[in-house]
């Protein structure tokens, strides 16, 4: 099989580039480049890299686990290949801190900690095709969470 190269530049001296903690992990982590507070929901955090991700695949933005017991969730995210900017990675605070006049959920995010994991994940060849009807299926047309379980 051959080797998945995706390029890294850090853009600023306080980036880091994506590392993996052992060979086989799934995800690589990206690092908040800058000190930050984060408050509730839809905090955008730069990392201060640029990524060249080869054409067939993309990156997928994903949860750390580690995170998840700070209440720091990624709110998702996917890098094209043909994207050569920085990379900003969403992030929300799910748990309360009480301070002095209310409660905000707040976490805080230092240089260098990772925020966040990269999954690399292929391209499907597909196309989308415009269609009169669709094929009927068991679920057909019922909602999110319709098989009652």
């Amino acid at each position: 099989m051959t080797q998945l190269v995706v390029r890294s530049k850090r853009l600023r001296d306080g980036a880091k580039t994506p590392t993996k903690s052992h060979d086989t992990d799934a995800g690589w982590d990206l690092y908040a480049e800058k000190d930050v507070t984060i408050i509730g929901a839809s905090n955008v955090v730069g990392i201060g890299v640029a990524l060249a991700i080869p054409d067939g695949y993309f990156g997928l933005v994903r949860d750390r686990s580690g995170n998840a017991k700070r209440g720091l969730r990624v709110s998702g995210g996917v890098m094209d290949s043909g994207y050569r900017g920085e990379y900003f990675i969403t992030l929300d605070a799910l748990h309360t801190v009480p301070t002095s006049d209310h409660c905000t959920p707040r976490i805080e995010i230092k240089a260098g900690d990772r925020i966040a994991q990269l999954l690399l994940l292929p391209v499907p060849d597909a196309r989308m095709e415009d269609v009169e009807t669709l094929e009927e299926t068991p679920r057909n047309k019922k909602g999110f969470n319709s098989t009652g379980r």
